[in-house]
């Protein structure tokens, strides 16, 4: 059995799990910018100064996610069934983040 990779499954669930993981605030591990320390899980550590980036954890985790499903999905069915909406995911994605930035932009 070959071992096949999706680049378009992995771009639609990297989009989607990401809004996902945003709203649910699931980073993988949290970097400490003052000290330069990366914390794993989406606790904040009492003991490091300063506040912690979130970000680069939750880009890791959409990452794993889409990542994993790339190699569960094959491409051709993906194409297959939805060839004419692939390109809302992204802006799914921009969307759902400015929604859940909202009470920022008010």
């Amino acid at each position: 059995m070959k071992i096949a990779w999706s680049p378009t499954a992995f771009s639609v669930l990297f989009c989607l799990s990401y809004l996902v993981v945003f709203g649910l605030e699931l980073p993988l591990f949290l970097y400490y910018p003052v000290n330069g320390d990366w914390v794993w899980g989406a606790e904040p550590d009492p003991g490091k100064v300063g506040p912690a980036m979130a970000w680069y954890g939750l880009m890791a985790t959409s990452a794993l996610v889409a990542a994993f499903g790339a190699f569960c999905i094959r491409e051709a069915w993906l194409v297959a069934r939805l060839r004419r909406v692939l390109w809302v995911s992204p802006y799914a994605a921009v969307a759902g983040c400015v929604y859940y930035l909202r009470p920022y932009f008010i």
